[in-house]
Parts: C-alpha cells; sequence; structure tokens
C-alpha cells in the first residue's frame, strides 16, 4: 500500500511550516500478518522511519517488531510571538521491541533502543544546551485506544503512556528514569455535538541532570495561546476541555463534516521562571475534515498578553 501526505503548519502565524511525506506497507512480508511500514519525509523534517511487526506465530498475540529511524527536523522556541532560538536537532536510532497485543485495542511493548542526538543551535539564544553523543534507552509502552475516529474521535477514551530509563544521554551525568501518561475522553451530548476531556503530564522523578529538558509545552493543543515550546523542563502537567459541534457537511468528493470547536486549557512547566503564575487560555474556531486532511483555524487567548491566530492543514501520519 502506498500513502500520501502532507502537513502546512502555521501555529506560529509569521513561520508557517511544510512537510511532505510517504508510507510504504508491505503485508505478509516476514510471514502471515506481519508488516512492514516504512515513512519518508521532505520539508522541515526530513526522515526515514522503518518497523517490521512480525507475530511468533500466526495467531499469537506475541509479536516482535525492529526498528530504525532517521530524522534531521527544525526546532524552534518562542516567547508569545517572537522568536528566541532556531535549532536543528538530528537523531538516528535503531532497536526493537517484544510485544503483546491485549485485543483488537491495546498493546504492551518493552524494548531497548540505541542511537545518537545532536541538537545544534543555528540562531538566537542558547535557550536550551547544544548537545552531541550516544543516546541508549529502555522502554516500556502501552496503548489503549478505543475511540470511534482516528482523526476527529466522538466517542470513547484513549490512554498512552511511556516509561523510558536512559542509560546514556548526551549532556546527562548519570543514568536517569522519564515517564509520560496521556488520557483521553470523549463523550457525546447531543447527535450533533460532543464534549473532551484530556489530560497529559510527565516527569523524571526528580532527575535533574538531563542534559536537554525532556519535555516542553506551548503550540497547538499544547497551551495553544503560547509560543512554540516556550516552556521546558522535566516536569509537567496539562489539562484540556472542550466542545465540538457538527456545522455542515460537506459534499463527498470535498470531505466529511465542518465543526465548530472550543476548548480552555491550563498547565505548568515545574522549575521554570516566567511571566505567568498559571498558564492558561480558552481556544476556539473551525475544524474540517476534508480529502486534503483535517484543517483546523484558530484563535486562541491566554494570560498575561499571550494571544495569537493559527492553523493547521493536513496530518503527516
Amino acid at each position: 500500500m502506498f500513502q500520501p501526505a502532507f502537513e502546512v503548519d502555521g501555529s506560529q502565524g509569521g513561520d508557517v511550516k511544510f512537510t511532505m511525506g510517504t508510507r510504504f506497507t508491505f503485508m505478509d512480508v516476514a510471514g502471515f500478518h506481519s508488516e512492514w511500514r516504512t515513512d519518508l519525509l521532505l520539508g522541515n523534517t526530513y526522515g526515514i522511519q522503518t518497523e517490521l511487526y512480525r507475530p511468533f506465530r500466526a495467531e499469537s498475540r506475541w509479536f516482535f517488531a525492529p526498528h530504525a529511524d532517521a530524522s534531521d527536523t527544525t526546532f524552534q522556541i518562542y516567547a508569545k510571538n517572537d522568536p528566541l532560538a532556531d535549532y536543528r536537532i538530528y537523531r538516528t536510532n535503531i532497536g526493537g521491541d517484544l510485544g503483546y497485543n491485549l485485543g483488537r485495542f491495546s498493546e504492551l511493548r518493552v524494548g531497548y533502543e540505541v542511537g545518537s542526538l545532536n541538537t545544534k543551535l543555528r540562531l538566537g539564544a542558547p535557550i536550551i544546551p547544544s548537545v552531541t553523543g550516544r543516546v541508549g534507552q529502555t522502554r516500556l509502552y502501552y496503548l489503549l485506544d478505543h475511540t470511534d475516529d482516528p482523526v476527529i474521535p466522538r466517542r470513547g477514551f484513549s490512554t498512552e503512556s511511556n516509561f523510558r530509563w536512559f542509560d546514556s544521554s548526551p549532556g546527562a551525568k548519570e543514568s536517569f528514569p522519564s515517564m509520560d501518561l496521556k488520557l483521553g475522553y470523549f463523550q457525546p451530548v447531543t447527535r450533533s455535538a460532543s464534549i473532551y476531556v484530556e489530560a497529559e503530564g510527565g516527569t523524571t522523578f526528580g532527575s535533574a541532570s538531563t542534559g536537554i529538558p525532556q519535555f516542553f509545552l506551548g503550540g497547538p493543543l499544547r497551551l495553544s495561546a503560547y509560543g512554540q515550546n516556550e516552556f521546558q523542563g522535566n516536569q509537567y502537567y496539562l489539562f484540556r476541555t472542550g466542545y465540538l459541534r457538527d456545522l455542515l457537511t460537506l459534499p463527498p468528493f470535498v470531505g466529511k463534516k465542518v465543526y465548530a470547536v472550543g476548548a480552555y486549557e491550563f498547565g505548568k512547566m515545574y522549575g521554570v521562571t516566567t511571566g505567568t503564575e498559571f498558564p492558561n487560555d480558552v481556544a476556539a474556531g473551525l475544524l474540517a475534515e476534508n480529502r486534503l486532511g483535517p484543517v483546523l483555524y484558530r484563535r486562541s487567548v491566554g494570560d498575561s498578553g499571550h494571544r495569537k491566530w493559527f492553523f493547521q492543514l493536513g496530518r503527516v501520519f
């Protein structure tokens, strides 16, 4: 199977980014029910990622999944709408997972990955360190997705959890743990409207010497009124609740539906001193699902003078 995709990212109105991609999926190449998936990306991110999913037996729930990736991507840090730093981040990784399918909607994986990381400052102030070196991590991953749509869910719930133990990371003085958790719940309230609640958080369990910050907040759906990656640190939380309502149905050759969307979100990055004591914002706009992918256009207003318009078109896998 061949699947083209693209994304136009207007998270910062004065700096629109474009990424195009292609996914190749080969079925049964390493036995019945196996799948080899490869993604190619060009644009704001240049990269390749490949994984082979291989059950131990055709009817087995146990599987193994060797994988590898390499990428070169732009990483920018803004304060409100002002650019502070522009980095290029280079990554290469190779590893493998042992996993178990818990049912149609969930899986559990454990694996190890080794590679390299290079963060290079191109313009601006050194907000995060420029580092280069080996990365080695053991990972425990769990996914439960019981929503009714992978792009714009209206009903259901989801959970995604990642626990990592880094035995090596550039700039880190010693090994350290890292964990993040994301939860989502979507519930129709009328035939044409749904509400949702989402929560996420991450921590390094008190480990401060991690080389570079492990978590970032700021940008669409991550404190939308704030600058891209405005907050950096090693422990955070983020909550978001919102409302989604059908406005009109598009012709079949154009897409599916247009929605009115509204949301309130608040969060915190621990250990960060900023001009705001309680980062939060409200956002409202339009969301359309067409043949080119989802289109989001929103206005977001937060505290301490944070506000902006932003848009996103398409989705890269």
